[in-house]
């Protein structure tokens, strides 16, 4: 990762941002909405009996192939022993099945069983239900652009860090 500048000017100004506030930092305004929405995630997701990293990891299983569950702890941004044990909670609930790839190395993938995508579904329409709220604001010229911003944002963190997105194969360019 390329170093900050190590000496800043204090007195800095972009376009009439005062970079000195707080609610004008990106930093700031991102971690607070990360965590903002984080909350308000779990608590839509409550009612459908799932956790994040749980709708996380039914999301990927749903609109794509069988996995192994080190991708789906990268995609998640969980440990590989958080998502053994996302694993092994979803797959006691019947929502997914671990079986092993006949590759020769005797690997598990994990696959989504029918009442995983019904959970998904019901899920997802929380989700989409919540988004929709979160977002109306906005109106529908500005949510579009809006989210090419944050994923414009995502990849370029991502780039700086010197790897791909974990989500960047659902993502045009």
């Amino acid at each position: 990762m390329p170093d900050p500048d190590p000496d800043p000017d204090p007195d800095y100004l972009d376009d009439e941002l005062d970079l000195r506030r707080q609610d004008q930092r990106l930093t700031w305004l991102v971690h607070h909405a990360a965590r903002a929405n984080e909350g308000l995630v779990r608590e839509a997701l409550r009612p459908v009996g799932l956790t994040i990293v749980q709708f996380l990891v039914l999301h990927d299983l749903a609109v794509g192939p069988e996995r192994p569950p080190t991708d789906l702890a990268f995609a998640s941004g969980v440990t590989r022993q958080s998502m053994h044990a996302t694993i092994r909670r979803l797959e006691a609930l019947g929502l997914v099945r671990r079986h092993r790839t006949f590759d020769g190395r005797g690997a598990y993938v994990v696959q989504i069983t029918d009442a995983g995508s019904d959970a998904f579904q019901r899920a997802d329409r929380t989700i989409v239900s919540f988004e929709r709220m979160l977002t109306q604001p906005f109106g529908d010229e500005r949510r579009m652009p809006f989210l090419h911003l944050l994923r414009s944002y995502i990849r370029s963190i991502e780039r700086l860090r010197g790897r791909p997105s974990a989500a960047a194969w659902e993502w045009d360019a």
